[in-house]
């Protein structure tokens, strides 16, 4: 009988802590990290809305974000980012390859905060987060840097396809082809104070560190392999 009290009595314990576990705060709520391919925290390239808050519940869409004239929308949140607290701005597009009802799809990720003298150069932090198959793109200057995957568009998709897609493409340069169409980039800037720090005079010693990865291309072959 005392077992089977003591069994029933843990039983209704068990069932009063379910409800409560299902209400803490999910595992997405913590520090932003940089993946391989430049995408942070739970985020992934081409994500729609409703993947990308079901990822993050931090990220909170305004009302108009359901509106299908809205090619693009940015939004705001406040979360940690390289052990400081910055400003998170998700940017996403429509891919006319998908169709008349195509889905607002994650292409940009853009981070800022503001950081103090003394603290250290970010630039080789991120380059170390990704993934070792990477190359320099852009114009590589002190306090800043940009990195992009060796694969390109044209490795996925056959170069005659895209020509047909895109007759524009056909006039570009073989230079053009090889360096403008990584699948994703990722570029690093941090200025060195005193500067503007996001449209605020800045404390003299103080720096503005910006983060900003796309993954435009890396969608589209994801869009063009599957139409086949």
């Amino acid at each position: 009988m005392r077992k089977c009290i003591v069994f029933l009595l843990v039983l209704a314990l068990v069932l009063v802590c379910l409800p409560s576990c299902g209400k803490k705060a999910p595992a997405d709520d913590g520090p932003l990290t940089i993946n391989p391919d430049g995408t942070v925290g739970l985020l992934r390239w081409g994500m729609t809305w409703e993947e990308v808050q079901r990822a993050d519940s931090r990220i909170v869409f305004p009302e108009e974000a359901g509106d299908a004239d809205a090619d693009h929308v940015s939004k705001a949140a406040n979360v940690e980012f390289m052990d400081r607290q910055a400003g998170l701005t998700l940017r996403f597009i429509r891919f006319p390859e998908e169709g008349e009802n195509a889905p607002c799809r994650l292409y940009m990720i853009h981070i800022f905060s503001n950081l103090k003298a003394g603290e250290p150069d970010y630039i080789p932090l991120v380059k170390a987060c990704l993934t070792s198959d990477t190359v320099e793109v852009g114009r590589q200057r002190r306090g800043s840097g940009e990195w992009g995957s060796t694969e390109t568009l044209e490795d996925c998709i056959p170069r005659d396809r895209l020509d047909a897609l895109y007759p524009e493409w056909a006039e570009l340069t073989e230079e053009d082809r090889a360096t403008k169409h990584h699948l994703w980039r990722v570029g690093a800037l941090s200025t060195r104070g005193p500067y503007d720090a996001g449209g605020m005079p800045a404390i003299t010693g103080d720096r503005e560190f910006i983060y900003n990865a796309m993954g435009y291309y890396l969608i589209l072959a994801d869009i063009l392999t599957r139409r086949g």
